[in-house]
């Protein structure tokens, strides 16, 4: 069985602090990332991680 290759989401936020240059790798920006923050009613300084993938897919992990 063949499997397709995939590639490991990228982390954008880490503690609150945005990684900007895995956000460029991605070919997105900061104003980006914090225009969909604020569309999912979060804070970046209550943001734990956050992840992208290729596909654009946002995964966010709050503090609790």
């Amino acid at each position: 069985m063949a499997t397709k290759p995939f590639s490991l989401p990228q982390i954008v936020i880490k503690e609150g602090k945005i990684h900007k240059n895995e956000l460029q790798q991605l070919g997105r920006d900061d104003t980006w990332l914090m225009d969909q923050l604020t569309q999912k009613n979060e804070a970046l300084n209550n943001v734990l991680l956050a992840t992208l993938d290729e596909q654009g897919n946002l995964t966010i992990s709050p503090y609790q």
